[in-house]
């Protein structure tokens, strides 16, 4: 996934990556990843994202992501 760093927290060991196709999405990230957000803020990032998508009965649609690996983009 590309996209750019527009949000997390340490906290919560959470990144928020903007995308062109997905908006914004909020990503779980284990401290490793954590550590970078200073340092990738508002920049454009390559991200690796284990996408789990669950359905209701009703057919709506929810989508958990955990970034695998994060590094700058590279153009």
């Amino acid at each position: 996934m590309a996209g750019r760093l527009v949000g997390g927290s340490m906290l919560r060991g959470t990144v928020e990556i903007e995308t062109a196709d997905r908006g914004v999405i909020t990503a779980r990230v284990d401290h490793e990843i954590t550590s970078l957000l200073s340092a990738y803020a508002n920049r454009r990032i390559t991200a690796e994202v284990l996408v789990s998508t669950v359905r209701s009965p009703h057919g709506r649609e929810h989508h958990s992501y955990v970034v695998l690996y994060l590094a700058l983009h590279t153009s």
